[in-house]
């Protein structure tokens, strides 16, 4: 009821000197919010869609040369082209001040986006943006060398797929991951921040690339990060990362070429129940369902079973745990 009551004063940026951010990357995180957030702003950190009217999508486009990282950023869909996207991630209010400070430190690199109110939509019809909202400020693209055919070498580019020396972190993404999988639905468990993780995931493009396994005792998860085995399941089984997956590194950067045939296997195990999980409702935004019922028809089983437990049978949607179709979001 607060976070509502916050929601609901009009937006007056004259008298607050508040803007409204949206993050979709590791900016989603409890642990890793924006330096200067207030507790009052850290408690309207909210899901929302970036609609694919927009014209971008999510990918892995941003280097950060000098500690050999790559990051999400966006990337414009030329108009007229296929390949925009829902993009999921979170809406805060930040003070101007602090807003102003984290485009010129933490995320250096990206061009400042302001995006038109009207290209959101809440995941959850309780929890919107407040009224005469017009513009959200947002990271765009990263930042490309004016230089042609340098770009490789010269590290004030920032816009760079990932290279060996610049992979995708599990790191990162368990941050990014950790962060959706806190919200959850009173006496609904933590499926429900599962979803909001799908379609995170799912809103991503991009992922083959290398991707390096760097967490801390990588070979024991379990030891500090309890998570661990929902999110490689999900990895593992989301459309757009699973085949990716298979390939993720190791510590020290080594193939794990052993236990490719192991992933492959459990890939094609768990891609029904994949297939039917990415592509149903908690994990798009309610604007793209109309009348249309082919979708529905194709998946309309009445429940789904974990991926970590699925098998080639053909009931063990009736021998398993059921992950319940969830669509909205508490907070």
């Amino acid at each position: 009821e607060e976070i509502k009551r916050l929601l609901s004063e009009t937006y007056d940026f004259e008298t607050k000197r508040v803007v409204w951010m949206f993050g979709y990357g590791s900016l989603i995180s409890p642990d890793s919010p924006p330096h200067g957030l207030s507790e009052d702003q850290k408690k309207q950190i909210i899901p929302y869609w970036l609609k694919k009217q927009a014209g971008y999508r999510r990918v892995w486009n941003y280097r950060h040369g000098p500690v050999g990282i790559n990051a999400f950023g966006l990337e414009k869909v030329p108009q007229g082209k296929d390949g925009a996207m829902n993009i999921a991630g979170c809406i805060y209010p930040m003070d101007y001040e602090k807003a102003s400070d984290l485009f010129s430190f933490r995320e250096e690199g990206y061009e400042l986006l302001l995006m038109d109110a009207d290209y959101f939509e809440p995941m959850h019809p309780d929890y919107t943006l407040p009224r005469g909202t017009g513009y959200l400020w947002m990271c765009g693209e990263p930042i490309k060398n004016p230089v042609e055919g340098i770009s490789d070498s010269d590290l004030s580019c920032k816009r760079h797929n990932p290279t060996a020396d610049s992979p995708i972190l599990q790191s990162y993404l368990d941050t990014v991951l950790e962060g959706a999988l806190r919200f959850s639905t009173a006496g609904r468990g933590h499926v429900d921040g599962m979803n909001f993780a799908a379609a995170i995931l799912l809103s991503t493009a991009g992922w083959n690339y290398p991707w390096y396994n760097d967490r801390l005792l990588a070979g024991r998860p379990w030891s500090y990060l309890p998570n661990y085995e929902l999110i490689d399941g999900l990895l593992s089984t989301c459309p757009a990362s699973r085949d990716a997956f298979i390939h993720r590194y190791r510590t020290a950067m080594e193939s794990v070429s052993s236990k490719i045939p192991m992933f492959e296997q459990e890939m094609r195990a768990t891609k029904r129940w994949a297939d039917k999980f990415y592509f149903t409702a908690p994990v798009r935004p309610p604007s793209e369902f109309t009348s249309d019922t082919s979708l529905s028809e194709d998946l309309d089983d009445s429940s789904l079973t974990s991926p970590l437990i699925a098998s080639d049978d053909d009931d063990f949607e009736e021998n398993h745990h059921t992950v319940h179709d969830l669509t909205r979001y508490e907070f």
